[in-house]
């Protein structure tokens, strides 16, 4: 098992001994050799191993590395899906407060249209008023014509029917200064049911614009929150894979 071992006397080999002797040298030498190139090879392989561990332990740092990345992508996007669903919910809610306001405007819309109805067909009605007081200051000047007269007869007739025709012209007058006090009340009231109706008319399409303007917000957030809980089932899928 000593493959140093060296003959101590080679010269004394002769014949089949000194072949002998041969075949053992080169049986060493070979073996020498194997073992060298064994012992080379080994250190190759524990070189090789060194540098696979290396590998092995980058790529187990690089693997726990790529982990830490991985669980804060997760939680990333864990956040991410979390806001996008509150921003979704906040959007339905929007939806939710813009379609109820937008109820309440086009019931206040129905409401104006009742009140400049209304306001029309007082308007009317103060027209006819003012066919009434034009009839009333008809009567009037009749009345002033039958007063001046009776004032030419009460000159005739004496003083009894003096008194009568005076107090007729007194209710002439009276009624004469009624009817004209009527006319510029009823006037005044036309005009502002006049005015009224315009305001009314004018606040009546400014509610037409807002109830318009409402409902397109309320389409709007309806859109929003449909494309959020779409962003949100994504961002769920993400987050399993």
């Amino acid at each position: 098992g000593d493959w140093t071992v060296k003959f101590l006397y080679p010269d004394l080999y002769a014949g089949d001994l000194d072949e002998l002797k041969e075949a053992l040298r080169d049986i060493k030498y070979k073996m020498n050799e194997a073992l060298y190139n064994v012992n080379s090879v080994s250190d190759q392989v524990s070189m090789g191993a060194g540098s696979l561990a290396d590998a092995a332990q980058s790529l187990a740092e690089g693997a726990t590395e790529q982990a830490g990345a991985v669980e804060e992508l997760q939680a990333t996007i864990t956040n991410i899906t979390s806001n996008i669903e509150q921003a979704a919910e906040q959007a339905q809610e929007s939806y939710e407060q813009a379609r109820k306001y937008a109820n309440e405007a086009d019931n206040s819309r129905a409401e104006m249209k009742a009140m400049v109805d209304a306001m029309a067909r007082i308007s009317d009605t103060s027209n006819k008023i003012g066919n009434i007081i034009s009839e009333i200051e008809d009567i009037a000047s009749q009345t002033n014509l039958l007063s001046l007269n009776a004032s030419i007869e009460a000159a005739r007739a004496g003083r009894g029917f003096a008194v009568v025709a005076d107090q007729i012209r007194q209710l002439a007058e009276q009624s004469t200064k009624s009817a004209v006090d009527t006319r510029d009340l009823i006037e005044g009231s036309m005009q502002e049911i006049k005015e009224g109706n315009q305001a009314a008319d004018s606040a009546a399409a400014s509610i037409e614009i807002v109830v318009d303007g409402i409902g397109k917000i309320a389409e709007s957030s309806r859109s929003i929150s449909e494309i959020s809980k779409d962003q949100a089932n994504a961002m769920d899928q993400a987050e399993q894979g």
